[in-house]
């Protein structure tokens, strides 16, 4: 609950300073300037792509429980492969027309 909280902070602050960001920046040193925006979006995304792969080799095996190939399962809930790439799309172009409409 406080990651999600945390996470929707960083998502309203983010999104609340860009437009500050461009305006401060961007306007009065030129648009060239926005490469250094890059650059940085480009560093946290290596970033967090190590971080994935160290957790993925570092998490703990639960050796217990039955694994399975076709469904994502979650302690003692589970959903079949197809229904979750359809929930997902979903979401996936809501968020996108949520943030073509802004």
């Amino acid at each position: 609950m406080m990651a999600q909280s945390l996470f929707q902070v960083g998502g309203r602050v983010g999104a609340a300073t860009g437009p500050l960001m461009a305006a401060f920046i961007i306007l009065p040193f030129g648009q060239f300037n926005i490469i250094w925006f890059a650059a940085v979006a480009l560093l946290g995304a290596t970033f967090l792509g190590f971080v994935g792969r160290w957790y993925s080799r570092n998490s703990p095996k639960n050796s217990t429980e039955k694994k399975e190939t076709h469904a994502f399962s979650f302690s003692n809930f589970s959903i079949q492969r197809r229904r979750a790439i359809i929930a997902l799309s979903i979401l996936l172009i809501l968020t996108l027309s949520k943030y073509a409409y802004l």
